[in-house]
């Protein structure tokens, strides 16, 4: 099924960009680092982690909004209505 297909090539499109290393550049004040240890230590990298949860009630109204796959590409973003 050609949406199979696609689902695991973007899962590892996804795989390979969070595990691949980021490069010194001469012209950049960038980190270097894995997109995956950048995300999960930010403290390694002298930052913070800047995630905020937002409340059920905050994304509620928005449910209207989206188009929603009838197959779950990942069950943490399912609605649950």
């Amino acid at each position: 099924m050609v949406v199979n297909n696609t689902v695991n090539d973007l899962d590892q499109v996804a795989l390979e960009w969070n595990v691949h290393k980021i490069s010194r550049s001469r012209n950049s004040n960038c980190s270097t680092g894995r997109p995956v240890i950048m995300f999960e230590m930010p403290n390694i990298y002298h930052t913070q982690n800047y995630i905020i949860n937002v409340p059920t009630f905050a994304i509620e109204p928005l449910a209207s909004e989206c188009l929603f796959n009838e197959y779950p590409c990942d069950e943490d973003f399912l609605p649950t209505m």
